[in-house]
């Protein structure tokens, strides 16, 4: 009975278990907050934009007046927010929204 199960499990596709953007936005990038945080200018509305399926260490927060952190971050946030800054800092980017998060953020593939 287990191997039944197994190989029928084995011939379910698994795309149908993959979950569609609800909508698709395109925009320009804007600012990388760190390792898993876009801002995007989307026909001149700014998107804050968390990247769906990844979870990056969190970078250091600096005072903008006095540019002291203010923040602390994790080990390796600050290496994470340049690696996609220099991905997508600038560029036209294609957005499919997943869902929206608890702090308002548009959770988007990239």
């Amino acid at each position: 009975m287990k191997k039944l199960l197994l190989a029928l499990l084995l011939l379910l596709p698994l795309s149908s278990f993959a979950k569609e953007p609800s909508r698709i936005i395109d925009g320009v990038v804007l600012k990388v907050a760190d390792g898993d945080t876009l801002t995007v200018d989307a026909d001149g509305t700014k998107v804050k934009v968390r990247v769906y399926g990844i979870h990056s260490p969190e970078a250091p927060r600096l005072n903008p007046k006095t540019g002291a952190v203010s923040k602390p971050g994790q080990p390796y946030g600050e290496e994470s927010a340049t690696a996609l800054r220099l991905k997508t800092l600038g560029r036209v980017v294609r957005l499919g929204l997943m869902a929206v998060d608890k702090c308002k953020k548009a959770v988007c593939v990239v």
